[in-house]
């Protein structure tokens, strides 16, 4: 197959933001770093695989489970309960501000980051340049000292924000210094945490500079910020959250909506949190609906995290590669792409090297493709 080039040209000085979209992918731009702003849509798809069909980490329907829960899965999920604070970030977008940063809060499994990725597809589709700053491209961003250039109405989401509080410090520190950058297009930062407000760290060392500095970076918050993603509390949501997924799992309806069947999704979801309630409506698809309702809400995760550590187990046999009964590779190795956001092959090569460096170990013979 033909390599596909394509060439483009930005005059003047400072850093352009770019979205790309897509894996394996790269952008050059003369005299100047620049940031990506990944858009997860195509790694999101979840396709149908007959042959996997009821297999460890597989619905009944040849889907991926993880595939369906995975936050930048718009398709299989549909957003529910949500419409007060979308609509409410829609309307920071359009806001005459010209830098803005806002923030939001909320447990895992809260849909943060389904949020973000919903906004970002709205905004994609209103001609915005919008998508998601990875940690390593944030660094290297940073390191080119943040100076930045952008030439569309550009939204940035920063998931994870209290392990890139230095960057994010940084560069709000830059754009708060840049009076004589383009003017035109709004720039919108929007940052992901669990935990935030003026009791944590990172919040601190990202907003509580001090002197003018430190009051220009709290200028460009958002009023209202940071916002809180809460449990999804009525019976409508919780359901139509367990539902989707219990139709995607078994290709079947789920069972019709109960004060009863509420109880149980309430208790299961730990009073409403939609990652549990769709892992929920996965297992019951399996399991049977009974079967689900005796795990705990912990006994859940478990559950289907189990089931995706088999699925790669399988993967990691399949290409001739041991399994150890204790501390298995293959579940490290998922723990460790997992605690990075993503690995490539060359970055988990590093990351094998240093771990053995940090812990004493030698490489066999090979290197770490042994």
């Amino acid at each position: 197959m033909a390599e596909s080039r394509q060439d483009a040209r930005a005059d003047g000085n400072g850093n352009v933001v770019v979205q790309i979209v897509g894996a394996g992918n790269a952008v050059t731009i003369a005299g100047a770093e620049r940031l990506i702003l990944r858009d997860y849509r195509k790694l999101a798809e979840v396709k149908v695989d007959a042959a996997q069909a009821g297999q460890p980490g597989w619905t009944a329907t040849g889907r991926r489970e993880t595939g369906i829960l995975y936050p930048h899965n718009l398709e299989s999920l549909p957003l529910q309960g949500r419409e007060t604070l979308l609509n409410g970030l829609k309307a920071w977008l359009r806001a005459e501000t010209k830098v803005s940063v806002h923030v939001l809060i909320g447990g895992g499994g809260r849909g943060k980051t389904r949020l973000a990725a919903e906004l970002a597809a709205w905004a994609r589709d209103a001609g915005w340049t919008a998508g998601f700053a990875a940690r390593d491209d944030l660094d290297r961003f940073r390191q080119a000292g943040f100076r930045t250039r952008w030439e569309a109405p550009t939204l940035a989401v920063v998931d994870y924000a209290a392990a890139k509080s230095v960057e994010i410090k940084a560069w709000l520190r830059a754009l708060a210094q840049e009076s004589d950058g383009d003017g035109r297009f709004p720039l919108r930062l929007l940052l992901l945490e669990r935990q935030g407000g003026e009791g944590y760290a990172w919040w601190r060392e990202v907003f509580g500079g001090a002197g003018v500095e430190g009051d220009a970076v709290r200028d460009l918050l958002a009023v209202g910020a940071p916002a809180t993603v809460g449990v999804i509390d009525n019976a409508r949501d919780r359901h139509a959250v367990f539902a989707a997924a219990f139709a995607q799992a078994s290709d079947k309806a789920a069972p019709a909506p109960s004060p009863a069947l509420d109880e149980v999704l309430a208790r299961a979801s730990l009073g409403g949190e939609p990652l549990f309630l769709a892992m929920f409506g996965l297992i019951a698809a399996r399991q049977g609906l009974e079967a689900a309702k005796a795990l705990p809400a912990d006994r859940i995760a478990l559950d289907l995290a189990g089931q995706e550590l088999e699925r790669i187990g399988r993967i990691w046999e399949s290409h001739g590669l041991p399994v150890g009964r204790d501390r298995p590779l293959h579940r490290h190795l998922a723990a460790l792409a997992t605690l990075s956001e993503g690995l490539s092959e060359t970055d988990t090569h590093a990351a094998v090297q240093r771990e053995c460096d940090a812990t004493h170990r030698s490489i066999p013979a090979g290197g770490t493709e042994a």
